[in-house]
């Protein structure tokens, strides 16, 4: 089994990769993520920051219930998943299809990645590949039962999760250093910070040991996936 953290970056990817044990990682970019989840085996395990399942119109609960645990200042890290109307919009829009929803500048330029992942997706998919935010496992983690109140891009930010993370790693990898060799230009130490998170959720998850949100994980998509988070 290996254990993938994979993060959206503008350069790409970023992917935290592990064994079951967290004892080896190594860090590489990728440029799409359809390779990475084609070649997925059966018992490989992938956690992935970006929406999985999207709606005809109206909010994800699980987008809902992750706000709910996060609580101010860290909720509105949980951008509102885009329902699929709009999903291959070629212009920011005023809103989402018939739902009249917004789309906020952050959400629009992240819907490549959102289109990207969700052409690549089908219901067994998920039995390898599922979703999970950030800053939601890094609240879990804390045990706080929130979220955390420093900002991940912020020096305080982190350390602080850089303290929560070597409590799930023998040893967390010196991430400057590995910014160095991925190029300064191409990832930040948030980014390799949050794919290490979604690694820790990936092996959490392979151990039977996550949280779901919402916590019955009943819903589903038109296409049968499954619309929820894990930490």
């Amino acid at each position: 089994m290996s254990l993938f953290g994979i993060d959206g970056r503008s350069a790409g990817w970023v992917v935290a990769v592990g064994d079951p044990a967290l004892k080896h990682i190594a860090f590489l970019i990728e440029p799409t993520v359809s390779r990475l989840v084609k070649e997925l085996r059966q018992d490989d395990r992938a956690i992935i920051d970006i929406p999985i399942g999207l709606t005809d119109c109206g909010p994800r609960r699980c987008d809902e219930a992750a706000r709910a645990f996060l609580r101010p200042p860290r909720a509105s890290s949980v951008f509102p998943a885009p329902c699929r109307t709009v999903l291959h919009a070629p212009v920011q829009t005023d809103t989402c299809g018939t739902c009249g929803k917004g789309i906020t500048r952050q959400l629009f330029a992240i819907l490549p990645k959102i289109r990207e992942v969700d052409a690549l997706m089908a219901p067994n998919i998920q039995n390898r590949l599922r979703e999970a935010h950030p800053e939601v496992t890094f609240g879990v983690l804390s045990g706080r039962g929130r979220g955390l109140d420093t900002r991940k891009n912020q020096s305080q930010g982190h350390s602080e999760r850089l303290k929560i993370l070597a409590k799930h790693f023998s040893a967390v990898p010196d991430l400057k250093v590995v910014r160095d060799q991925l190029g300064r230009g191409r990832v930040a130490l948030d980014d390799l910070a949050d794919a290490l998170v979604c690694l820790a959720t990936a092996q959490r998850w392979s151990t039977g040991n996550v949280v779901l949100f919402p916590r019955d994980g009943d819903c589903h998509d038109t296409r049968g996936l499954r619309m929820e988070m894990v930490a």
